[in-house]
């Protein structure tokens, strides 16, 4: 995505020749198609399908089929698929796309179901879209994303692609219509809003409070906007230099621009820069919270444990300290595997009312980390009954019935309602597919710990879930590769002994300091 195309092909290469992971090798898959390289894109999917039979694996295959116009090569596949597969869902969708692209007006004849809706034909006409874009028909492709959205106006990636392919390919016109459109639909949509504030031929009043002018139209506020845009244009110089600026200011706007300007150079490998951003932000600005969060957070990202503590606690052991200021404090204690003293301090929060939820939280969080299940559901049962829909206390709660293998349904009605908040959460996806799998629904539960998996690759737990329950299902070698990469990224100490039972062989015994909390 920031142009290196050289670099990301050999590390392409790298991960599709990495033997008994498949998962790597259709992700590799993916990327090779986002960066149009058709051929190698349909030869690893095309081997990740063979080694896994995986759906996600044959559908990126047919779709490559398609993108390079080879589409009867691609019907010929999604008709033998149909014939042997009892979810027609994906080969319908396909084949329906196919036909969409020879240039049929309708697209909902070719599916095998009676009756289709108007979402349904929406979704179609967006993954269209998607692949004529792809192929490098841009026109064509904003058209189906324009259908899509008069058939079902809330399906925000429509609106997402329109607006995208807009800016991508330079059209102005089209992108400031794509965005008022999509604000009268998302009002709080930021890439909206973005595009509205610099190509928008009437910029909003800029608030007096907090936003000194620079010039009659240089307004802090814009100066913010610029930087986000030339963000989203992955023109990195460019954002440090509206960056820069917007650094002057004070209050509210310098505060929030400090941290992002750190944050920017601290993802360019320059974390001395970020952290001289920081401290010079807090000698003008003591009270810029999120300045002394960052700066906590890279400190503990560098592995200065010791500096973490130091700028954390005093504000953290004053008398009546901000829960902020105790949560800054608890996660460098948190890092330094302190966890009796982080205890401590949330027990101490638990008279509150204010803050008891989020203190039992922690709490409950505290108990998982060390395996107490039974605490950590009571815990959890504490923070769920007083806020119902708050995500990570409802994933957290299913996890814990799941381990104890107790209240399954319930455990399944909570996980579900995690992800409905947020559906690309990998750990909600992950904890969902355990449940599924403790209540014996493995092709369920192996669905969803792929996705958890595939994004969040660097998560041993992830990984070993879909490892153990591939072991159950039969897929030994796969649940084994699993398992190995599971045991390689730092494995929870009461997970050790199952992997090397599964495996055949004691695992290296390797202590890292500041293992990361399960949720």
């Amino acid at each position: 995505e920031t142009g290196n195309r050289a670099a990301a092909t050999a590390l392409l290469e790298q991960v599709a020749e990495r033997p008994g992971d498949p998962e790597q090798l259709l992700t590799a898959a993916e990327l090779a198609l986002r960066t149009a390289r058709l051929a190698q894109a349909e030869q690893w999917y095309r081997q990740a399908w063979e080694r896994t039979k995986d759906p996600r694996a044959r559908a990126g295959w047919i779709q490559t089929l398609l993108v390079q116009g080879r589409r009867q090569q691609a019907l010929g596949e999604i008709d033998q698929w149909l014939g042997s597969s009892r979810d027609d869902t994906w080969p319908s969708t396909l084949r329906a796309v196919a036909l969409a692209r020879d240039g049929a007006a309708h697209t909902l004849a070719v599916f095998t179901r009676p009756s289709v809706s108007p979402e349904t034909d929406a979704l179609l006409r967006f993954i269209h879209g998607e692949l004529l874009a792809y192929a490098g028909q841009p026109v064509q492709a904003a058209e189906q994303y324009r259908m899509a959205q008069r058939l079902s106006p809330m399906l925000l990636p429509a609106w997402e692609a329109w607006l995208n392919l807009s800016l991508a390919r330079g059209d102005v016109g089209e992108a400031r219509v794509a965005a008022s459109e999509l604000l009268a639909h998302y009002p709080w949509h930021e890439a909206a809003q973005l595009t509205d504030w610099v190509l928008g031929e009437r910029r909003r009043p800029v608030p007096s409070v907090g936003w000194p002018q620079t010039g009659p139209d240089e307004s802090w506020e814009v100066l913010w906007w610029r930087a986000r845009w030339e963000r989203a244009q992955a023109r990195s110089g460019r954002v440090n230099e509206w960056l820069l600026k917007l650094d002057q200011a004070s209050g509210a706007a310098g505060c929030r621009a400090s941290v992002a300007l750190a944050q920017q150079l601290f993802d360019q490998r320059s974390p001395e820069r970020a952290l001289a951003v920081l401290e010079g932000r807090l000698r003008r600005d003591p009270q810029c919270f999120p300045a002394r969060w960052m700066l906590t957070r890279l400190l503990l990202l560098r592995g200065d444990l010791v500096e973490a503590r130091r700028r954390a606690e005093p504000a953290a052991i004053t008398p009546g300290a901000e829960l902020q200021d105790q949560a800054l404090w608890a996660q460098a204690l948190w890092v330094s595997r302190e966890q009796d003293k982080v205890a401590e301090l949330y027990k101490a929060r638990l008279a509150d009312p204010r803050s008891r939820a989020r203190a039992r939280y922690a709490l409950g969080v505290l108990a998982l980390e060390r395996a107490d299940f039974s605490e950590a559901r009571l815990q959890f049962e504490a923070v769920v009954s007083s806020e119902p829909n708050y995500g990570p206390a409802l994933n957290n709660l299913a996890y814990v019935l799941a381990e104890l293998g107790v209240e399954l349904e319930r455990a399944r009605d909570l996980a579900e309602r995690a992800v409905a908040t947020q559906p690309d959460n990998p750990a909600y996806c992950d904890t969902l597919g355990w449940v599924l799998a403790k209540a014996g629904r493995r092709e369920e539960a192996v669905a969803w710990l792929r996705k958890a998996v595939r994004m969040a690759p660097e998560s041993p737990l992830h990984r070993y879930h879909l490892g153990l329950v591939l072991y159950e299902a039969g897929a030994i070698e796969e649940a084994r590769a699993q398992l190995r990469r599971a045991a390689s990224l730092n494995l929870p100490a009461h997970l050790r002994a199952p992997v090397e039972q599964l495996l055949g062989r004691p695992l290296p015994v390797e202590p890292r300091v500041g293992a990361r909390q399960r949720r």
